[in-house]
């Protein structure tokens, strides 16, 4: 509650009209709600628009497997990023018919927040579903215009997810002044618990 999210002038996202998986750039400037994305790459632009699936981030190994179902990754490795979770890892879906041309991106994830605090520094911290579930790893989106996005996980993903802190982040001295790691997890019920 209380949190936005906002656009990053170097974003990317695959657009797909058809079978193809275009990349296209954002025109706005960092803390922009919305804007236009532009093609950028050599792939010649559709002849004429037609319906369109899009998913955030850019990710050149995804690929339609049915009418608004594109397979994806939910990354078993994300970065820390200060009070805040791993851009690169907050998968979002969004799709659009011939007469609407505008994408209106959803969540498909949600978020843990552990506050930390100690005389310590952190440089992982890994998070495991208790009951053996995939969090991380292959997944499918379905987007559908009038819908939030769901996403299904595989089986031969992974039971867990390592957030990397680089050289190790300085934790907060008191329960006042905690650090917080926030990590992106799917839509799962964590039967069993978690192990941090």
């Amino acid at each position: 509650e209380g949190l936005a999210m906002f656009w990053h002038e170097a974003d990317r996202i695959s657009v797909f009209q058809g079978l193809t998986n275009e990349r296209y750039i954002f025109n706005g400037k960092t803390g922009d709600i919305r804007g236009t994305f532009s093609k950028d790459d050599s792939q010649p632009a559709p002849a004429e628009y037609s319906d369109a699936v899009a998913i955030y981030p850019y990710d050149g190994e995804a690929y339609v497997i049915e009418d608004r179902k594109v397979t994806t990754t939910l990354p078993s490795v994300q970065s820390y990023t200060p009070s805040c979770f791993d851009p690169g890892s907050n998968l979002m879906a969004a799709s659009c018919g011939p007469d609407d041309d505008k994408l209106r991106f959803r969540n498909a994830c949600g978020y843990l927040m552990i506050r930390l605090y100690g005389e310590d520094k952190v440089s992982k911290i890994i998070l495991r579903c208790n009951s053996e579930l995939s969090i991380s790893g292959p997944a499918v989106l379905s987007c559908h215009a009038d819908g939030m996005p769901q996403i299904a996980m595989s089986p031969d993903g992974s039971d867990s997810i390592t957030l990397d802190c680089g050289t190790g982040i300085e934790l907060g001295k008191t329960p006042a002044s905690a650090t917080q790691f926030w990590f992106v997890l799917p839509p799962v019920c964590l039967i069993g618990g978690m192990t941090v």
